[in-house]
């Protein structure tokens, strides 16, 4: 969440620390697959916490959770289309990307040509049949969650085309090929929504704060309302249908990115409301619970823990209300609220540009992009297609429309 923020914002070069934090330690992350798991590649714990010696110490909680390094791959994946830094990729983007695939390889089994994935976690919630007081606190460990199904198949979609740009990794390709192929399809529910765990006897837990199999929608961009619009309907209902309570600063402004992703707009503008009364101090720094213990979101019996996701995950959600670059569009004000009735924002970044933006309250929009590199894409404004955009590299292109 703090990073989620960066590309749009024109802020890559803040990713550059995070890359080399984690790219710089792979030896005791190899360590960690192969004494905790007997697996190849590398494994990372949700938390690490570096010691003086420079090792990176992996912090116990959610100890089956096997997406951290895959979805800190989305991140330097993401660096390297936005900035085209091959020679970064090559070096240092894709090493790290093989070796969480590698653990992937180790980790899945197959049955009848489908993969299962087991022990497999959905943060941090647990199936209903299995909720108690022992699971309830960090989730139940089951089998075939959505979020690790949904990571796994970004990471080696991104890692393929990696391989075939640079020409590395070729002995693997078919292997990396063949479990990409096996990953089984989303699944959905009698009631529309998609399920968080792929697998015909785990029930859904609707009473719960955490959206993690939403993943291919936000953080996510696999599936969208323009390239698989019935599927995003799925993802849609199982979030209306979550049952809200308990929230805390970072939950809350990750549902108002979920929202503004799905085109929600004033859903999304009232977590960030909620969020600013209840977890946002006088410092203007964001706490995890209700630190004034007003009822509006989890309450905190002790000292108030600071935790500043909720910071830099509002920059976001503002920034997904009025931008967001989908791999075949430009999605123009997708989600804008009405009290946002006019104004502009200069300078938001795509992979092959720049996006500037200018609405006024008796509905102009002024949209102009100018070309890094050759753009042939759709524009979407509000929603609806409006037309093809192509340029050459270092072009700009101005359009006004009516909404």
């Amino acid at each position: 969440m703090t990073y989620w923020h960066t590309m749009a914002g024109g802020l890559s070069y803040a990713v550059l620390p995070l890359l080399r934090y984690y790219t710089t330690k792979l030896e005791y992350f190899r360590e960690c697959a192969r004494r905790i798991f007997g697996m190849r590649g590398i494994w990372i714990s949700a938390y690490t916490t570096p010691n003086a010696a420079g090792a990176c110490v992996p912090v116990y909680i959610i100890i089956n959770w096997i997406s951290c390094a895959g979805w800190l791959c989305r991140h330097f994946w993401e660096y390297y289309l936005y900035t085209g830094d091959e020679v970064l990729m090559r070096e240092e983007i894709l090493p790290f990307m093989y070796e969480t695939a590698l653990f992937y390889r180790d980790y899945v089994t197959e049955e009848n040509g489908i993969l299962r994935i087991y022990p497999s976690l959905s943060p941090e919630n647990s199936p209903a049949t299995l909720r108690n007081a022992t699971t309830e606190a960090c989730g139940a460990i089951v089998q075939n969650s959505t979020m690790d199904f949904a990571i796994m198949k970004e990471l080696l979609t991104n890692l393929l085309t990696g391989m075939e740009i640079t020409g590395l990794y070729q002995e693997d390709a078919e292997s990396f090929r063949n479990l990409l192929e096996k990953i089984p399809a989303y699944q959905i529910n009698e009631d529309g929504a998609v399920k968080e765990w792929m697998h015909p006897d785990i029930g859904e837990n609707y009473h719960h704060r955490h959206l993690s199999h939403i993943y291919p929608v936000f953080p996510g961009n696999e599936v969208t309302a323009y390239n698989a619009p019935e599927l995003f309907g799925a993802f849609k209902q199982a979030v209306l249908l979550r049952k809200l309570g308990s929230q805390s600063g970072w939950s809350l402004t990750h549902m108002a990115n979920i929202y503004a992703r799905m085109g929600e707009a004033e859903q999304a503008l009232k977590c960030l409301d909620i969020m600013v009364k209840g977890v946002v101090m006088s410092s203007l720094l964001t706490t995890h619970n209700d630190w004034r213990n007003m009822g509006i979101t989890m309450t905190w019996n002790g000292e108030c823990a600071e935790q500043l996701d909720a910071n830099f995950g509002a920059v976001n959600a503002i920034q997904e209300m009025l931008f967001c670059w989908q791999k075949d569009a430009l999605a123009i004000l997708p989600a804008l609220p009405k009290r946002l009735e006019s104004g502009s924002a200069h300078g938001l970044v795509f992979p092959e540009g720049t996006v500037d933006i200018c609405w006024t309250n008796d509905g102009v929009v002024t949209v102009t992009v100018k070309a890094r590199r050759e753009v042939h894409t759709n524009l979407l404004l509000c929603g609806v297609e409006r037309c093809q955009l192509i340029l050459d590299a270092g072009e700009s292109k101005t359009l006004r429309f009516t909404v």
